[in-house]
């Protein structure tokens, strides 16, 4: 008898083993892999990590890489030609620059010349892309040229480098344009109104005129976005205007650096 029991108790226990034996294969693959994907994310990370920091932008402990050093920023000494059809010069936006148009290095920029009306109307638009044409080494600051070019290049650039300025300037052509257009639009707003048409489609427009309080906000939150967004697109236009207004008096009133100059610093 007891024999027996000694039997049953060895083919219990090779049972559970046979049992446990996978389900420890099962484990440990999923351990295994479990750490395989956390030291993947922790690559991951340091490359990240790596290029944010390259950028300027800090992640992590920061002990991965080390920002590069960047130079010092200088105030250019700009130097002014034309180019003609005797002598073209190039341009690192336009390639050639068109004839009879004005180029424009800073003196240590050896032949890295560029057309100032490029040059204007990407540093007003886009002046991370314009500081990139010199590698970030210069300040783009053209108000030496302004005052060379006359009145009307400082007072344009003066508006465009005051934000609030331009913001002025565009609720001024607004007001001035709603004062104009006011008195054609208001009889025609009053003839809608009044008109068949509008009254016949009544069953539509009504629950929005007896509209639960929240909603009568939310459609005016929404008018107030849509009249913010217009006012943003007649504020670029505004600006647009200014800035080639301001390249035109900088083409037209810049003048070119001496023979001397020119001679030394190709």
């Amino acid at each position: 008898g007891g024999s027996i029991e000694e039997d049953d108790e060895d083919e219990d226990e090779d049972a559970e083993t046979a049992v446990a034996a996978p389900i420890d294969a099962d484990a440990a693959a999923r351990r295994a892999w479990l750490l395989e994907q956390i030291k993947r994310r922790q690559d991951r990370v340091a490359v990240y990590s790596k290029a944010l920091a390259e950028r300027g932008l800090p992640f992590g402990d920061g002990s991965t890489a080390a920002p590069p050093v960047r130079g010092v920023i200088e105030m250019p000494d700009w130097l002014v030609a034309r180019a003609t059809d005797e002598k073209p010069m190039p341009c690192l936006i336009w390639g050639d620059a068109a004839e009879d148009c004005a180029v424009v290095r800073p003196r240590k920029a050896g032949g890295q010349w560029v057309s100032l009306s490029a040059l204007n109307a990407l540093r007003r638009t886009e002046p991370v892309k314009a500081s990139k044409l010199w590698y970030d080494k210069y300040v783009l600051d053209l108000r030496r040229l302004n005052a060379e070019a006359g009145p009307v290049a400082v007072t344009v650039g003066a508006a465009l480098d005051s934000r609030r300025c331009c913001q002025s300037l565009a609720l001024g052509a607004g007001l001035v344009t709603a004062v104009v257009a006011g008195p054609a639009v208001a009889p025609l707003a009053v003839a809608f109104l009044t008109s068949q048409t509008c009254w016949a489609n009544y069953q539509t427009w009504h629950p929005l005129v007896h509209a639960p309080l929240p909603l009568k906000l939310l459609v005016v939150r929404q008018l107030y976005v849509w009249a913010v967004l217009g006012f943003r697109r007649l504020e670029n236009l505004v600006r647009a205007g200014l800035v080639e207004v301001e390249t035109r008096a900088l083409e037209a009133g810049v003048r070119e650096s001496s023979a001397a100059a020119l001679a030394r610093d190709v």
